[in-house]
């Protein structure tokens, strides 16, 4: 055999073994389009948006927060896949509306700093006046003290409950009238 024919021969071979990898990725994507097309696509995840611009800084509400279903693929690598874990958590950076949510736009929220919070020793009905007994101060992690957070019972002894209140719940002064 001569050079020439070996050399077209390992050509053709190429050529062939890439058409087979052709024909078959597209009948695998063929195939992936129809199967999306009847079960819906699996690859979708959950993207947490800014609702509304929110300046740094400011504490994260519910309502500052949206949850969208997006293409996977789109969904970058360090944004939030579900809004309640940056709730209570301080802004690092403002957020434009619209814009994806990151957690590298929040401060590190202080896990170790004990904080004293006012909680209910039992129910309080609605209406009730409040008394000693009904509250106590618990030291907690800052990150499960309420924003509106008291640290003592003394503003809300002998308050009128607004609502029912549940026995083991933090208290802030808007609960009472």
């Amino acid at each position: 055999m001569t050079k020439f024919s070996i050399i077209c021969s390992v050509v053709l071979f190429i050529v062939g073994l890439s058409f087979c990898f052709w024909k078959l990725n597209s009948q695998d994507a063929k195939y992936d389009t129809k199967r999306d097309m009847a079960h819906g696509s699996p690859e979708t995840g959950t993207l947490v948006y800014a609702a509304r611009n929110v300046a740094a800084g400011e504490i994260i509400v519910r309502e500052d927060l949206q949850e969208k279903q997006v293409p996977q693929e789109k969904i970058p690598g360090s944004a939030l896949g579900n809004g309640a874990s940056a709730i209570g958590l301080k802004l690092k950076y403002g957020i434009t509306k619209g814009e994806p949510v990151s957690m590298f736009d929040f401060e590190k929220p202080p896990w170790d700093v004990p904080v004293p919070v006012v909680y209910t020793v039992r129910d309080i009905a609605d209406g009730q006046i409040v008394q000693p007994e009904d509250v106590e101060v618990v030291i907690v992690g800052a990150h499960l003290a309420p924003r509106n957070n008291l640290e003592s019972t003394e503003s809300i002894v002998g308050r009128k409950a607004k609502s029912k209140i549940s026995q083991r719940t933090a208290v802030t002064l808007e609960d009472f009238e």
